[in-house]
C-alpha cells in the first residue's frame, strides 16, 4: 500500500515452517510469539500477531509463484495495529482505496 514500502512479510504453512526449522535451526525467531525465521534479508513467518497461514490464505491474490494476501485481510492486520502510526497510515490509505472503488460514484457525482 506504501509507495516506499520495502518491507515484505512472508507468511508460511505449518508445515514449510517444520522443512524450515530443520534446515535453519540456527536461523530461527521468536517475535511476541509469532515463530519465524531471518534467512539473508527475508523475515519469514509462521503466523503474525497469532493468526497462522490459513487465515491469510482466503481470497488471497495469485502473483506468480507467490499469493499476495486480500485487502480485506491486509485492512484487518492494520486495524489490529492501528497504535502504531505507519500502520494508522496504511489504514488511510485503504480507507481511501475503499473509497475510490466502492462508494456510490453516480450518488456522489450528482450531489447538488
Amino acid at each position: 500500500m506504501r509507495k516506499a514500502g520495502r518491507d515484505i512479510d512472508l507468511i508460511i504453512s505449518q508445515d514449510d515452517y517444520h522443512a524450515l526449522s530443520e534446515k535453519y535451526p540456527d536461523n530461527k525467531k521468536e517475535l511476541y510469539g509469532d515463530l519465524g525465521f531471518i534467512i539473508n534479508t527475508f523475515e519469514i513467518w509462521r503466523s503474525i500477531a497469532l493468526i497462522d497461514y490459513d487465515f491469510f490464505l482466503k481470497d488471497a491474490v495469485e502473483e506468480g509463484t507467490v499469493l499476495v494476501v486480500s485487502i480485506d485481510r491486509l485492512l484487518w492486520m492494520r486495524v489490529s495495529a492501528m497504535e502504531v502510526e505507519k500502520y494508522k497510515k496504511d489504514l488511510d490509505l485503504m480507507k481511501e482505496y475503499y473509497y475510490r472503488n466502492y462508494r456510490n460514484q453516480c450518488y456522489l457525482r450528482n450531489i447538488v
